[in-house]
């Protein structure tokens, strides 16, 4: 698929820049990066040298969280234009060779380690959980990469399974059959990945059956909520769910924790999907924890 950088200026609304420099202001890596919005706007709307200005390795620095999009008082794209030029530079070949690798390994394995697919559920092996196809259930909890594969991360997974089978949430996995959402694939430029995965995981969760979808990750919870164009499956983050279960009595919080807590609200549940209330709902009904805003929340 060919693509034309110089499209960019109407389709990224690049022509209403009033060069003011909000964008750049707000943006949380321009403290380790030499990445400038502002500057990037306006060189991509004058240039004719586009293959010069996008070899920049600044253009990967951006964690797309769309603080400037948002903030744009004009309304420029500024985000898509940086996914736009990263989809050019991936078209061209040009990525650096830890996304390539990270890209390879999700078309082959279903995620950006390449870790085997036949272990994406080993962690939920003990605690009984319903794996969709061999079980029949209408809820999905889709785990995601990192929380099937990183130890760190793992323990989020089967705390949460926890949580919910302590409310009799019926609900289950797709174990193996899962793969990435695409998100991150999708931010780094890889379009006809990313459609291709769109593609894959709504017809896995439609013919199996699935009515509605828990996400542990804020990433997976976007693009499944947002960027799935033919998916008109209800998508709920998980906080979402206990807010709910706490609310109804489904599920009580008796064990006092006595100490200070305070939360950080993710780029891609917060300001780009304006889940705010439920995370913080969950944490003040905890008996003797004393919830704390940061300063700039």
């Amino acid at each position: 698929m060919k693509i034309d950088p110089k499209t960019f200026i109407k389709d990224y609304l690049l022509n209403i820049c009033i060069q003011c420099g909000t964008c750049t202001g707000g943006c949380p890596v321009k403290f380790r990066s030499p990445l400038n919005m502002r500057r990037l706007v306006r060189q991509t709307f004058l240039t004719n040298d586009f293959s010069s200005l996008f070899k920049s390795p600044d253009l990967w620095a951006c964690t797309t969280c769309s603080t400037c999009t948002l903030r744009c008082p004009a309304g420029v794209k500024n985000v898509e234009l940086i996914i736009g030029i990263r989809n050019f530079l991936a078209n061209q070949g040009e990525v650096p060779s830890t996304i390539r690798d990270a890209l390879e390994n999700t078309f082959l394995q279903g995620n950006p380690w390449g870790r085997f697919r036949d272990r994406r559920a080993d962690w939920a092996k003990d605690f009984g959980v319903k794996i969709i196809g061999e079980a029949t259930t209408e809820t999905l909890l889709y785990v995601g990469c990192a929380p099937s594969y990183d130890p760190r991360v793992q323990n989020v997974s089967t705390a949460l399974v926890k949580i919910l089978q302590k409310a009799n949430l019926d609900f289950g996995i797709l174990g193996k059959k899962e793969s990435c959402c695409g998100n991150e694939i999708r931010r780094m430029g890889e379009q006809v990945l990313f459609k291709k995965l769109s593609k894959d995981n709504t017809n896995l969760f439609k013919k199996s059956g699935i009515k509605r979808i828990i996400t542990i990750s804020p990433h997976c919870f976007n693009t499944f909520k947002n960027e799935y164009p033919d998916l008109d499956i209800p998508v709920q983050h998980y906080t979402q769910v206990i807010s709910e279960l706490v609310e109804r009595g489904k599920l009580k919080i008796s064990k006092a924790l006595n100490l200070p807590a305070t939360y950080q609200d993710p780029c891609f549940l917060g300001k780009q999907n304006q889940v705010f209330d439920e995370p913080r709902k969950i944490l003040t009904s905890i008996p003797g924890l004393e919830f704390r805003e940061m300063e700039r929340s």
